[in-house]
Order: C-alpha cells, then structure tokens, then sequence
C-alpha cells in the first residue's frame, strides 16, 4: 500500500486498509509490470468509466463532459462525484490532484462513519449509495480488496 493512503488515513481517522481497499475497487488498474493499482486518472462519466493517461487528458475530457451538461461524473483515484461533493473542495481541478481526493474520500468516508454509528463496512457501504442493496454489493467488493491488502 502506497504511504499517501497511511498518511491521509492517520489524519482522518478511518483505516487505510480500507481507504486503499475502495480505491481498488473504484479504480483498478494493471500496470505494465504487472500489478494492479488504484488509477488517479481516471473518470466515470454517466456510468461509463475511462482511463486516462494524464491528469490533463482526465481534466479535458471531465471540462467537456461538463460543458456538454453532464452533471453526474466522478473523478480521481476515489471516484468522487462532482454532483454531492465538489462543496468539499476549492475546485473541480483540486479534485484531480490524488492527494486531494485521498483526502476528500477520507472526510467523506469518516462523515459516513459518524452517521452508521462507528460501524466502518456500514461507512464503506454509504460512501457508494443509501440504497441498502446497492451499498451491501460495494461491500462485498471492497471485502474482496480487503482480504488481500497487507
């Protein structure tokens, strides 16, 4: 696990294993060695997730997306979407710097955590959805990181 997820985590107060574990689950990609990482370039517009191979690619292509109405995209490593979130940061573009959605996720995720009464998987299901079906899905993926992050 990269030191940014230990270092934001401590700050925030939720666990990194599963901070790390959602940012798998959101943005997963296999790298040219062969590993698989959480991916900082990457969008989900409307449902359709891309991959970038620069944050300037990312940001021309979420700035069109926006410009042509679409309002339901979520951005960066922890797939934050601009429509419930972007009041948490100074700017769309803050929201493309991987520190400041590790950050961003964290704040929401320990906001989710307070709500679900200090139960983290109730938080990891309410950071994706309030739709109990849809959260207990995300669950079960990011279990499946989980078990496998050291």
């Amino acid at each position: 696990m990269p030191d940014a997820y230990r270092t934001v985590s401590s700050y925030h107060a939720v666990p990194a294993r599963i901070l790390y574990s959602i940012a798998l689950t959101e943005t997963q990609k296999r790298l040219s060695d062969g590993t698989v990482r959480p991916w900082p370039w990457t969008l989900n517009i409307a449902g359709q997730g891309r991959y970038f191979d620069s944050r300037d690619a990312m940001q021309q292509a979420a700035l069109s997306a926006i410009r042509d109405g679409e309002t339901n995209i979520d951005i960066g490593l922890m797939q934050i979407n601009i429509q419930y979130h972007l009041h948490r940061s100074f700017s769309l573009i803050d929201l493309m710097r991987p520190e400041d959605n590790l950050n961003i996720a964290a704040e929401i995720l320990h906001d989710e955590y307070r709500r679900c009464h200090g139960d983290w998987w109730c938080a990891v299901g309410a950071y994706h959805s309030p739709t109990p079906s849809r959260a207990q899905r995300y669950i079960d993926k990011v279990r499946r990181w989980y078990d496998q992050v050291l």
